[in-house]
């Protein structure tokens, strides 16, 4: 395999971005059919990621492999509350392409974020996945994530 570069996204790669985005919302598309996949095009998702590549609400990395994108990674630290003690960060969206998936790509982007969260002293790194999303699962929990709570839907 050829050598994953893992860094901070820049202004220039919004679009890009972006665009792993869309393939993340047409990816969980099939574990909820209700999701807008043509957010990362809307305004407010084009501010948000401009945001977070600035590093105004959190951040985002993004993996190279022989010049081209090949995944990215957004988290933030989470607003503080008195509910929980210790600071926590959060894995908001994450997506690596089919064809460098298993390959290191995804656990190089964790770690990154681990090492980001270490420098603000956040003590819990935290992040959602579908539950018959297994393929998704399985990589957080080799990435050191277990099971915390659980969050059930009713549609109406």
């Amino acid at each position: 395999m050829n050598e994953v570069t893992v860094r901070l996204a820049r202004p220039e790669e919004l679009s890009k971005v972006q665009d792993l985005n869309h393939e993340l919302f047409l990816s969980d598309n099939r574990h909820l059919a209700d999701l807008n996949t043509n957010w990362p095009y809307q305004e407010v998702g084009k501010e948000y990621f401009r945001q977070m590549i600035a590093g105004e609400i959190g951040v985002c990395f993004v993996a190279e492999i022989e010049g081209k994108l090949v995944g990215y990674l957004a988290g933030c630290i989470q607003r503080s509350d008195t509910v929980y003690r210790g600071k926590r960060a959060e894995v908001e969206n994450m997506f690596v392409d089919e064809a460098q998936r298993s390959r290191g790509v995804g656990s190089k982007l964790i770690e990154a974020f681990y090492d980001w969260c270490r420098q603000y002293d956040v003590n819990y790194v935290m992040v959602t996945a579908f539950t018959n999303n297994d393929r998704a699962l399985s990589f957080y929990q080799k990435q050191g994530f277990s099971d915390y709570s659980t969050t059930l839907w009713h549609k109406l």
